[in-house]
């Protein structure tokens, strides 16, 4: 086993940072891919670790105004199949806890978030599905936790899309070989004090 450790090293006084420690596993998996655990730390609080069936493989997080943390990451379970996962992380009683996890499952060629950097905070841009050729159309999903509901491919394709013009700032997460095009169209997922949200999202109290 070997660690990959995610950090920045900040002044004395300046806020904490968010640093990951990836724990990846002993030789090949074949299609799949996915970290064994990963050790999330904010400053001084007590880490937050995760050890789950298909844990994401960490990418690169964003500092929210609010003091919280986005963190990107990436799993597959073969057969064509990718999920793109975003972490809502908080200090919390002196712990790290995660709040949220946004989930979005597609095939591989569709697997990529647009992130837009705003002045209050960023926007994750889920790309329009192809209107031509889908494949495992039966296993998309767009989820945001156990507390709502998840969309299936019929209902993500009728979430309103608008076209999108690159800023300087954006960001294109398309693991692992970050080679995919910007998106064309997207539609924009805000981050809340209360979480991800989209337009007629459907989530319990």
């Amino acid at each position: 086993m070997f660690g990959v450790v995610f950090a920045t090293i900040l002044s004395a006084s300046g806020p904490p940072d968010l640093r990951v420690t990836a724990t990846l596993p002993d030789g090949r998996t074949g299609t799949m891919h996915y970290a064994k655990r990963l050790q999330i730390a904010i400053g001084d609080a007590a880490p937050l670790t995760i050890r789950e069936e298909l844990t994401p493989i960490p990418g690169p997080h964003y500092r929210l105004p609010d003091g919280r943390f986005v963190l990107l990451g990436w799993t597959s379970t073969g057969a064509g199949m990718e999920s793109l996962h975003a972490m809502l992380l908080r200090v919390r009683d002196h712990k790290v806890v995660r709040d949220q996890e946004l989930i979005m499952t597609s095939d591989r060629p569709s697997a990529v978030l647009l992130i837009r950097r705003e002045e209050d905070g960023i926007r994750i841009g889920i790309p329009e599905p192809s209107h031509q050729f889908i494949h495992g159309g039966d296993e998309w999903s767009l989820s945001a936790g156990d507390h709502c509901e998840a969309l299936d491919l019929p209902q993500i394709y009728k979430l309103t899309y608008v076209n999108v013009r690159p800023k300087a700032h954006d960001v294109v997460y398309a693991p692992p070989f970050m080679a995919t095009p910007p998106p064309r169209r997207v539609t924009w997922i805000d981050i809340t004090k209360n979480g991800f949200f989209w337009p007629r999202m459907r989530c319990r109290p």
